[in-house]
C-alpha cells in the first residue's frame, strides 16, 4: 500500500479486484478475485479498507462497490478509461481519505462531486484530458494536502498542490 499511496497509508487490508463483465447484461461489471498479499479471503470484506481496481479497461467507475466493501477508505482506479465521475459515483464512500483515477480519461470534475467526501486529503487526476472544473469542487475537502493534476495533457490546470492553500490558489 506505501508504493501506491505515496506512504500515506501505512498498514490497510488491501485488495486488488478483477472487473469482469457480466454474461447476463455486459454494460453491467462484477468484482472477483479479491486478495490481500496473496492471502484469499483472510479477513471479511467489511474489514477492506483499500481497493484497486487498476488496468481493467473500466469505461465506468463499477457500482455497487459499497455493498461489498462498505469501510472503503482508498480507491485507486488508474489506468482504465473512465470518462466520467460523478457525485453518485462517490458519495456512498463517506470515509474515503484517497483516490486515484490517473490515467483515465476524465473531462470534466463537476461542482458537487466531493460535497459527500469531506474526509479526502489525497487526489491523484494526473494523466487525463481536463477541461473543466467546478469553482466549489474542492471547497469541502478542508483536509485535502495533496492533489495530483500532472503531466501537461489536462488542459484546465497543469499542477500540483501539497497543501490546502495551494489547492485553493490553483
Amino acid at each position: 500500500a506505501q508504493g501506491t499511496w505515496g506512504g500515506y497509508i501505512n498498514s490497510v487490508y488491501q485488495c486488488k479486484a478483477t472487473v469482469m463483465r457480466s454474461s447476463i447484461n455486459p454494460d453491467q461489471c462484477v468484482v472477483t478475485d479479491i486478495w490481500m498479499h496473496g492471502v484469499w479471503r483472510v479477513k471479511q470484506n467489511n474489514g477492506v479498507t483499500s481497493l484497486q481496481i487498476v488496468d481493467q479497461s473500466l469505461k465506468a467507475f463499477p457500482r455497487e462497490i459499497e455493498k461489498f466493501f462498505p469501510s472503503l477508505k482508498a480507491i485507486d482506479a488508474a489506468n482504465n478509461k473512465i470518462k466520467i465521475i460523478s457525485k453518485d459515483d462517490l458519495k456512498v464512500f463517506p470515509n474515503l481519505e484517497l483516490l486515484s483515477f490517473y490515467g483515465n480519461q476524465l473531462t470534466t470534475l463537476d461542482d458537487d462531486l466531493f460535497s459527500a467526501n469531506p474526509k479526502l486529503f489525497y487526489l491523484n487526476f494526473g494523466y487525463n484530458k481536463i477541461k473543466n472544473i467546478g469553482l466549489r469542487t474542492f471547497k469541502p475537502l478542508k483536509n485535502l494536502k495533496f492533489l495530483y493534476f500532472l503531466p501537461r495533457n489536462n488542459n484546465c490546470v497543469n499542477d500540483n498542490a501539497f497543501s490546502h492553500e495551494q489547492v485553493e490558489s490553483l
